[in-house]
């Protein structure tokens, strides 16, 4: 079947504006040229990621050095074996008949010199009627003071009489002290006190002097101070 003129000039028409409205695909532009001298492009190099602001840092723990366990450990062990040899040591001269003696001593001359001072104190009220008066004054005070206490008295009246108390208790004293120093056989008890306490105590001295020439003392001494001297070496 034929096509009228007029439908052709209609689908030329339609035909001639579908290509024009077509988009047109543009072609690929080239790859730039490097210029001369220029280094190739490598890959990226990924960034540093950033500590946020105020972010604590870890601080870096150092690895523990062997050698200075080790030799906190030979330090510890020659410290106990000399604690162990310098109590083995003591506790032999402490029981020795010697020092036994000068120990037995010094407590009988400490016993004597109380026993003394009991009797000076027991024959002063007769010696001195000023002491026997400040006693009396203080027993007065102390039984009031109790009294008060038992009925429940006023604070202040309490207080009072603790003060009086207090006072009447310090005259004592200070009648009763010198004369009790001043006796001829406390002075002599007190002397030979202090003998025997000097003797004991020359020994405790001469003791410790002896350990210095021990040789199993000088041993123990100097392997713990052989392990302290390198210990502070490492550190």
């Amino acid at each position: 079947m034929r096509m009228s003129r007029v439908a052709q000039v209609i689908i030329a028409a339609v035909l001639c504006g579908a290509f024009i409205s077509a988009p047109s695909i543009a072609a690929p532009k080239p790859a730039a040229t490097p210029k001369a001298g220029a280094k190739p492009a490598g890959p990226k190099t990924p960034k540093t990621p950033k500590t946020p602001k105020g972010a604590a840092t870890q601080p870096t723990t150092p690895a523990p050095n062997p050698e200075i366990a080790a030799t906190q450990s030979q330090l510890d062990s020659a410290n106990q074996a000399l604690d162990a040899l310098t109590k083995k040591l003591t506790d032999a001269f402490h029981a020795s008949p010697d020092y036994v003696a000068a120990k037995k001593s010094a407590s009988d001359a400490a016993d004597a010199y109380e026993a003394a001072k009991d009797t000076a104190l027991a024959a002063l009220p007769a010696k001195d009627p000023s002491y026997k008066a400040a006693v009396a004054d203080a027993a007065a005070d102390a039984r009031k003071l109790a009294i008060l206490k038992d009925t429940e008295g006023a604070s202040d009246d309490i207080s009072a009489a603790t003060t009086a108390l207090t006072d009447a208790q310090a005259k004592v004293a200070s009648i009763a002290t010198p004369a009790v120093d001043g006796d001829a056989a406390v002075t002599a008890a007190k002397t030979k006190l202090d003998a025997a306490l000097a003797a004991v105590h020359k020994k405790d001295s001469d003791f410790a002097d002896s350990l210095k020439q021990n040789t199993d003392y000088i041993a123990a001494k100097k392997a713990v101070d052989d392990a302290q001297t390198k210990l502070a070496s490492l550190k």
